[in-house]
């Protein structure tokens, strides 16, 4: 996984870019999932709160990237994500947002 576009970045939550056709990448994707769902496990099991005292966890995001085939045209929505999901996408960007 490497990390793409950096000077265009403003999110903290960016992890990596993983590429489709790479099947280490894939697992990598695995992995941070899974590390995520442990963690959560983990911040469940403490307690753990924000200063608001909500419960503190998270999710992976992952939004697709460079479209493989256009279709009507179009490679992308309105909303930006790639016109036929995460199949459609040579590149996906992974991010680590709170829920």
């Amino acid at each position: 996984m490497q990390r793409v576009n950096m000077t265009k970045r403003n999110s903290n939550s960016y992890i990596g870019s993983a590429y489709t056709e790479c099947s280490s990448d894939m697992m990598q994707i695995e992995e941070i999932k899974d590390i995520v769902a442990v963690m959560n496990k983990q911040l469940r099991e403490a307690g753990s709160v924000d200063r608001r005292g909500f419960p503190l966890q998270y999710r992976v995001s992952l939004k697709g990237r460079e479209a493989i085939r256009k279709e009507n045209n179009r490679s992308y929505t309105s909303q930006g994500d790639v016109v036929g999901g995460l199949a459609n996408s040579k590149r996906i960007d992974v991010y680590i947002h709170r829920r």
